[in-house]
């Protein structure tokens, strides 16, 4: 249906409903709206604890970045995830989902969000990836490339930083353009190893142009046209039966 074909188009955390706070970001990011049972999480939850839901138990360390009163602090949503150690930024927005043995050596900065995804391709059958964006970015076609912001910073920036052109990452045509994030191929194949995870928001941990280049890499776009939703009902069921247990 043309309802099932547009909540493809959104990571499956939002989908099934979430809380206040994670809306108010899909809706930033994806121009999408949300709403759902797991609201009544967010009301028992602390805000300054993260919020874990459908977690491998015991595998999930998760904590704040040690900082002065910053007053409100945002919501940090961590659905999904096993044998994880992150910490995020101190009152900072984060959503971390489908992440399994991701070890992050720094502080997560604030706003950004892992995505991690089981795709299936005939072609090159089951692959891993962790999409890295920011809740700033501009996932909708811009009016001009200058527009254009990935992990929270102009995405032309981003590209000059890291020794990259538009031509890397879109075919000649969108390359020209310059103006859709969505169907850029920003995210290696982990098995790759192309670009460590903090290479997106910090430039000189970014490998190299070269490896980033040669290494299989896919868009938004492609993450949720291969992304399996049985792969995905299967996990969380798998979780929740832990849980519950």
């Amino acid at each position: 249906s043309i309802q099932a074909a547009k909540q493809g188009l959104l990571p499956f955390y939002a989908q099934g409903g979430v809380s206040n706070a994670v809306c108010l970001a899909m809706q930033r990011m994806f121009a999408t709206s949300c709403t759902g049972s797991r609201k009544a999480i967010m009301n028992d939850a602390k805000p300054e604890a993260p919020v874990l839901v459908n977690c491998k138990a015991g595998t999930v360390k998760l904590s704040r970045e040690p900082g002065a009163d910053l007053g409100p602090k945002d919501t940090v949503w961590v659905e999904m995830c096993a044998n994880v150690d992150i910490t995020v930024s101190a009152a900072g927005f984060h959503l971390l989902v489908g992440l399994t043995g991701v070890t992050l050596d720094q502080p997560l900065p604030a706003g950004i969000c892992l995505d991690g995804r089981e795709l299936f391709d005939e072609a090159d059958g089951r692959t891993s990836v962790v999409a890295v964006y920011s809740i700033l970015d501009t996932f909708k076609r811009t009016k001009t490339a200058d527009e254009v912001v990935f992990c929270g910073q102009s995405f032309q920036s981003w590209l000059a930083s890291r020794g990259l052109r538009a031509e890397d990452v879109w075919e000649v045509q969108e390359a020209r353009e310059g103006t859709e994030l969505w169907t850029a191929r920003l995210f290696p194949a982990r098995g790759s190893l192309a670009i460590p995870l903090q290479g997106y928001w910090h430039a000189p941990d970014f490998s190299s142009a070269k490896d980033f280049q040669a290494a299989p890499r896919y868009s938004l776009a492609d993450l949720s046209r291969l992304d399996s939703a049985l792969h995905r009902d299967r996990l969380r069921s798998d979780l929740r039966s832990e849980v519950e247990a």
